[in-house]
């Protein structure tokens, strides 16, 4: 796909439901985990410096936020690619 506009609108004509990571998420994990199972499912998740861009912002369907515990300030991205 050319940028992220493109690779969401593909998401989307195959019926995905599309759910990016952000600090500011209104939904939490449960919230992912209790979508339909029936549907595909993309999961958006930026790099540790900058997260999603707007573009990932606006077109996703839910944003959700990844819970962090304990004295760490941000998880690394694989560390909250096997969270999710």
């Amino acid at each position: 796909h050319r940028d992220t506009t493109a690779f969401i609108a593909s998401a989307k004509a195959v019926g995905a439901t599309v759910a990016g990571a952000f600090v500011d998420g209104e939904a939490s994990l449960a919230d992912v985990a209790a979508l339909d199972p029936g549907r595909p499912l993309v999961i958006l998740l930026g790099n540790e410096h900058a997260g999603l861009g707007e573009e990932a912002r606006l077109g996703c369907d839910l944003r959700f936020r990844v819970p962090i515990w304990g004295m760490v300030e941000s998880y690394n991205l694989s560390v909250c690619a096997a969270l999710c």
